[in-house]
């Protein structure tokens, strides 16, 4: 990068759509009536601006004065719900964490006290919504249906896509779980992917992933065919490996987070996940495996903190946000900017593009300045609205 980097320690970013009455972003029409007009005057019309009511001649605005008035809101990342695949199983509570005071804590209330303190840290407001559905369980949950633990239509999530920081109402719901039976993973995938359906078809624009929490490997779903059903065709690690690959390619990654010593299958489930290695948390007292919990929860977060959302109205007016008047621009914390420019195809340097560039609903950020955000924990998000789109 240029000695004028983008981003130092407690960078900001900002999305700016400000206005301009001299240039405009797109082609003209002859006659096209606009808020602007063509640089050499080829387009008349008269248009309204935030300065005020002016014709197009000759590339000059007879109707007003020059201005761009621009209205500031806080961005916000694309909503993340997250849906965790929870082992409930008994061997959760066999394993016990030494803490300093000499108590012991067993992996599973290690790892569910983990969930209630991320639910009230500050990744955890970046627009995040968190379920559970939990597996392991002898009988189905209100919603949940059958005896079948391999079966997707037994599970029901525990705790509902809620919005955080919820640390009271997380606490309170998982309390209420408790740890016990078999390891069916391929059952509980089946059901989290299921549900993560649900939330999809209800949030198309929003980013849905699971995250798979376990202690060991999977006991119970596997593959039986030939004589009497006596001829393995699938162990039950395969076929939790299989539901995982499924869920991937219907559009739901997922996370694996070994809780424990390290598992060879669980390395299995994450590459089917289609995510990074998975995180295996094995410290000596549960504060550190909440410590790891959190951190990991936090990178999951930071994965998608590329994708700002567009919003619908210009801010405080009702008046439907014109998304052809969106430019970026970044704010380092010694205050120096960056303008960015509108690249679809991200063919230039410092850059952003749109999902969807007849429809736009996300802005997407490109590159290096991509990789910017990421490693900035403590970028921030504004938004300016009223001019057109800066092209290269």
């Amino acid at each position: 990068m240029s000695a004028q980097k983008l981003f130092s320690a407690g960078s900001a970013l900002l999305l700016l759509a400000a206005c301009a009455t001299e240039v405009t972003s797109r082609p003209v029409a002859e006659g096209e009536p606009g808020n602007a007009t063509n640089p050499d005057g080829s387009a008349v019309g008269t248009g309204t601006n935030f300065g005020g009511t002016g014709a197009g001649d000759g590339g000059t605005n007879n109707g007003g004065t020059p201005t761009c008035l621009a209205k500031s809101q806080k961005a916000t990342q694309v909503p993340l719900h997250v849906v965790v695949v929870f082992d409930a199983s008994s061997s959760m509570v066999e394993a016990k964490y030494e803490d300093p005071s000499g108590s012991a804590t067993n992996r599973f209330d290690a790892t569910r006290n983990a969930f209630v303190e991320y639910a009230n840290t500050p990744a955890a407001s970046s627009n995040v919504y968190m379920s559970v559905v939990p597996f392991g369980l002898e009988a189905a949950l209100p919603g949940g249906s059958g005896s079948d633990q391999c079966a997707a239509a037994f599970y029901a999530p525990l705790l509902s896509d809620i919005k955080l920081p919820a640390q009271a109402l997380v606490s309170n719901t998982l309390q209420k779980l408790e740890a016990k039976g078999n390891t069916p993973t391929a059952g509980g995938v089946l059901g989290g992917e299921a549900y993560a359906k649900k939330l999809k078809a209800q949030f198309p624009s929003h980013n849905v992933v699971m995250v798979l929490a376990t202690d060991g490997d999977a006991n119970l779903c596997e593959e039986r065919g030939g004589f009497l059903g006596l001829k393995l065709i699938r162990s039950s690690t395969q076929v939790a490996v299989d539901a995982l690959k499924q869920a991937k390619t219907r559009g739901f990654s997922t996370y694996v987070i070994g809780i424990g010593q390290s598992i060879e299958s669980l390395t299995d489930m994450a590459v089917a996940g289609g995510t990074k290695a998975p995180l295996f948390i094995d410290g000596n007292s549960s504060a550190q495996v909440a410590q790891k919990l959190k951190a990991k929860f936090a990178e999951i977060r930071s994965d998608f903190s590329c994708e700002l959302e567009i919003p619908e109205t210009f801010p405080g007016s009702g008046i439907p946000t014109d998304k052809s008047q969106l430019n970026v621009q970044i704010t380092s914390g010694a205050g120096v900017k960056t303008e960015l420019v509108y690249s679809q195809t991200c063919a230039v340097a410092n850059a952003y593009k749109y999902d969807n560039a007849v429809a736009p609903t996300k802005v997407l950020l490109c590159g290096s300045v991509c990789s910017d955000v990421r490693a900035d924990a403590n970028a921030t998000q504004d938004l300016l609205l009223g001019c057109p789109v800066k092209v290269n």
